[in-house]
């Protein structure tokens, strides 16, 4: 018996050993949890729309759409029946109108995306960096420079479009020098529309210029936003709905990115 005893005491030894080491690494966290790809933190920054009117909701790259926002759609017939917000298509069938009247051709690539078709396209730019080389995580990174996550895209809002021109169908910095362009970033405030990603407001919207991404915001924000040199964040923080802090991309730091 005493042999027994003799020979179990190391093997004891050795498993109270390796509990005490599991729960020490566990208690200061250096156990590795498998994946470490970092995901979306959704519940942890959503847009308060409970005292913002509908067509100012503010969406960025931290701050994500509620999780039960709905929009009612209706369809552009006349431009490869895309959808938007049906409270905007009247101003946005106007506009499109009007260009066409003075001798333009607006084409409207995208407008609404639902999560699921975010997911896919973020889901697609990802793919696309692995395939390339990258790991996980970098890949991950590098997605989001292009696309935006699901949940965190204008497009979702129904009130976001973009519009390039028959001539030049590129999404670039180029569009802006395009009749087209140049006649979007002058009169589309007149019908509501501003250009929502503009080269001097860079380091607030976190975005990269985007002369081809209108934001609806209605007629008078639109009008005095153009007026007064402002961006969607600026605006709002003038109307007193939400707070400079409210506003910053990871923290303090800006950080800027092209997003679609």
């Amino acid at each position: 018996m005493k042999r027994k005893l003799k020979q179990m005491r190391p093997a004891a030894a050795y498993v109270i050993a390796i509990l005490a080491f599991v729960l020490i690494c566990f208690v200061v966290g250096r156990i590795p949890t498998g994946d470490s790809v970092s995901q979306p933190e959704g519940d942890s920054a959503r847009s308060d729309t409970s005292g913002i009117p509908w067509n100012l909701i503010l969406v960025t790259n931290d701050l994500a759409l509620p999780e039960d926002f709905s929009v009612q759609l209706a369809t552009l017939s006349d431009y490869r029946n895309e959808q938007v917000d049906a409270r905007i298509l009247q101003d946005l069938t106007t506009m499109l109108n009007d260009m066409e009247q003075a001798g333009l051709e607006p084409l409207v690539c995208s407008s609404y995306r639902d999560y699921n078709r975010q997911m896919q396209l973020f889901n697609q730019e990802r793919d696309e960096f692995t395939q390339q080389g990258m790991d996980a995580e970098e890949a991950y990174a590098a997605a989001m420079q292009n696309v935006a996550l699901p949940g965190y895209s204008e497009h979702e809002t129904g009130l976001a479009v973009d519009i390039v021109s028959v001539s030049h169908q590129t999404l670039d910095e180029a569009f802006a020098e395009t009749p087209e362009g140049q006649w979007l970033a002058a009169n589309s405030a007149q019908y509501g529309f501003v250009v929502r990603y503009t080269a001097d407001k860079q380091e607030i919207t976190g975005i990269t210029y985007e002369p081809w991404h209108l934001r609806y915001v209605g007629r008078d924000a639109a009008l005095a936003m153009q007026q007064q040199n402002l961006c969607l964040e600026e605006y709002l923080i003038q109307q007193g709905y939400i707070q400079e802090a409210e506003t910053q991309t990871s923290g303090s730091t800006w950080e800027t990115q092209q997003t679609e």
